[in-house]
């Protein structure tokens, strides 16, 4: 993790303060990262600003900081889009964190000829998985502009290109 990204669901009453309850993250910031109450990480907010997130308090269910903005930054390759394929589920996790890192605009799944319907039974499909992927690739890349995904699975590719 190169960047918190702060949901704004986190969000402690419309103040400055966020609380960070997620396993996953705490687990990361305390063992990996190192830090302790006092200490502060570079941190954005989603589609709004990068600043510094401030640990104000540290316990095993929830980490709890100051989030000050410094700057807002511009997408860094604007208007850039993705049209994807189905493809193996582990293939659309790297795309969508890949996607994340980068920045881009957009990523528009459809299904072509080739592609396998069973893949669209996957758990990836799922709108928290797909965050989830993105989140994760944000947070390397530091980006702060999260990709919107599309999914078209009637046309064919012809016509989601005239469409958009």
């Amino acid at each position: 993790m190169n960047l918190l990204i702060c949901k704004k669901e986190w969000r402690i009453e419309k103040s400055s303060r966020f609380s960070i309850q997620d396993p996953k993250k705490i687990n990361h910031i305390c063992n990996i990262l190192n830090k302790r109450e006092g200490d502060r990480l570079k941190a954005g907010l989603i589609d709004t600003d990068l600043g510094q997130f401030f640990l104000e308090k540290i316990n095993k269910n929830q980490i709890v900081g100051i989030y000050k903005p410094i700057l807002v930054p511009r997408p860094r390759f604007p208007e850039v889009h993705i049209l994807m394929a189905i493809n193996r589920p582990p293939t659309i996790r790297k795309i969508l964190q890949l996607a994340g890192t980068w920045g881009v605009t957009s990523i528009h799944f459809f299904i072509s000829k080739n592609s396998r319907k069973d893949y669209l039974t996957s758990p990836i499909w799922n709108q928290n998985e797909i965050e989830s992927e993105l989140l994760e690739g944000m947070e390397q890349g530091k980006n702060i502009f999260l990709p919107k995904v599309c999914f078209d699975f009637q046309n064919q590719i012809e016509n989601i290109l005239i469409k958009n």
